[in-house]
């Protein structure tokens, strides 16, 4: 019914499970392709569906078999509509570091909302996480690249300067192998970025480990 943006079909069918034993657990139930009702109404962008879906209990940290939470499909689906919903009703956690958990977790390739938002360039879902409190400096799970190395990886002027003058990103962090964000642009050959990065504040003197390798070789 998701699938074939059934509305009617779909109201009529939560109101008659809402009225069963262990509701809530019937509304997160799997297919075959490990996606939760809440995965397909991301996926084709029904917001409504999405709100109607949470409202009755469904559980919007669940991954899917590419460890896709609800929150990295309505990035990767460019769901701008459905990320406002999923972020309306996340629940504060207990730490004040990162009020929002379930923004910052990893699929299985290491990647939260925040990355992929980076690699795809998708500005306008940058913003809705930045306020919905995601760690915009939160390392990857395989490269330990953050936001902020992917969006210059891309070439991404957009995304880089909304991260380093608006959302508070830390523009000298560093990967697993050293490098800085200004690091990737140099190797690019990215004029404009390099200067942008530059401009707030980047360190030219920062060296990565191929450098220091190097030097270690030397001596």
């Amino acid at each position: 019914a998701i699938i074939n943006n059934q509305l009617e079909v779909i109201h009529n069918v939560l109101d008659t499970m809402a009225t069963l034993p262990n509701a809530i657990r019937h509304i997160n139930t799997y297919n075959y392709l490990l996606q939760t009702p809440l995965h397909l109404a991301v996926i084709t962008n029904q917001a409504g569906v999405v709100d109607r879906l949470l409202c009755a209990g469904a559980n919007p940290t669940l991954p899917d078999r590419c460890g896709n939470t609800p929150a990295h499909l309505a990035v990767l689906s460019g769901s701008d509509n459905c990320l406002k919903v999923l972020i309306k009703y996340l629940r504060p956690g207990v730490s004040k570091t990162e009020p929002f958990p379930e923004l910052n977790m990893l699929n299985f390739d290491g990647f939260s909302p925040a990355h992929l938002a980076a690699q795809t360039g998708n500005l306008s879902a940058m913003k809705l996480l930045v306020h919905g409190k995601a760690d915009i400096n939160l390392a990857d799970g395989k490269s330990g690249r953050s936001p902020l190395h992917y969006s210059v990886e891309t070439d991404d002027l957009s995304v880089t300067g909304y991260l380093l003058l608006e959302a508070g990103a830390v523009v000298n962090v560093t990967c697993f192998d050293g490098n800085t964000a200004l690091h990737i642009a140099c190797g690019r050959q990215n004029v404009g970025m390099v200067a942008l990065l530059m401009a707030a504040g980047a360190d030219p003197s920062a060296e990565n480990y191929d450098t220091l390798d190097d030097d270690n070789d030397e001596n």
